[in-house]
């Protein structure tokens, strides 16, 4: 029982021992539900944006969705970058606002976090990240960047986590349920951010660089290690209140059933637990879901527990 109160890493890094035992009591409630009034919907008429999407395993979803021609269709949109990441997927899509990019070479480098090293390259300093197996309707793109043009200087998405190392300490704290409002993390699967904040992921991705062997694929937890750089860029409490922010929106994942279809099969990490029940696919398929699930989420509460501390210790040394 005792081995549980105490968290083993195997970095010998000062910073990465555990020795303030007043962070098991970071608190989940300033991470709660905490929407505001609903804000009139308001896109500066100047603003444009670029959309990054990775395409890797489901060519077929992303030409046959509705993901594309939504994204295409609005106004504030006038680039959509896609990342061709694996040669058996790539594809065409002629349109002006497309721009294919090989990204082949830099997935075997980089990973998931490819997205962040090309929005260094696209033209508007407004930058939208989208997963391939989304669907979205034009009125969520118009409140997600009303909703970020009220304040830039954050991430604003639909889907946002917490943490607390004692409401999950075999996940090493990582919370597996979208929370609204305030959160200290953001998810890729759909949401806005400055383009800055892409050049400062890698600027200090040295930091955790012991970590990603572990991760599965590359760069698992992207979206956790970006969130955690804008709230260090952005002078975020280590503690709270929390700047980046998570709302409802008319965004959902795309059918399998409808728009899987000759797409290459792709192992889920996260082992799709949300998907499979031991009645419905058997015991053995579910076990193997469990452990892949508790895996991912372990290494990622890991990812944001020693990331968040590390960025921190960068304010410490900078003001002695």
């Amino acid at each position: 029982m005792w081995s549980m109160l105490f968290v083993y890493t195997q970095s010998t890094d000062a910073y990465q021992k555990v020795t303030d035992a007043a962070f098991y009591y970071e608190v989940l409630s300033k991470q709660q539900n905490n929407l505001p009034a609903s804000r009139e919907v308001v896109i500066p008429a100047d603003v444009k944006v670029s959309v990054i999407i990775m395409n890797h395993g489901r060519p077929y979803m992303l030409k046959k969705s509705n993901l594309m021609p939504t994204l295409l269709a609005h106004n504030s949109i006038d680039q959509v970058m896609i990342c061709h990441s694996n040669p058996k997927t790539k594809f065409d899509y002629d349109h002006p606002k497309v721009t294919h990019i090989d990204a082949i070479e830099a997935n075997k480098k980089m990973g998931l976090s490819l997205r962040f090293h090309f929005c260094q390259e696209a033209k508007n300093p407004w930058i939208m990240i989208v997963d391939d197996d989304q669907e979205i309707s034009s009125s969520a793109i118009d409140q997600l960047l009303s909703e970020f043009a009220a304040n830039p200087k954050r991430i604003v998405g639909k889907f946002g986590r917490g943490y607390s190392f004692w409401s999950a300490p075999w996940r090493y704290g990582y919370n597996t349920k979208n929370i609204m409002g305030d959160v200290e993390v953001v998810l890729t699967k759909f949401m806005a951010l400055e383009r800055q904040l892409c050049h400062r992921f890698f600027e200090y991705s040295h930091l955790v660089s012991d970590l990603l062997p572990e991760s599965k694929p590359l760069w698992n937890a992207e979206d956790i290690f970006m969130s955690l750089t804008a709230n260090h860029v952005y002078n975020v409490p280590f503690s709270g209140p929390f700047n980046n922010y998570a709302m409802p929106l008319d965004v959902w994942e795309a059918p399998d059933a409808v728009y899987k279809d000759g797409d290459i099969e792709v192992d889920n990490v996260s082992g799709n637990l949300d998907r499979i029940t031991w009645y419905n696919d058997g015991l053995q398929p579910y076990l193997t879901a469990y452990s892949k699930a508790t895996t991912h989420t372990r290494y990622r509460g890991r990812l944001w527990y020693n990331a968040k501390r590390r960025l921190a210790a960068l304010n410490v040394t900078a003001t002695r």
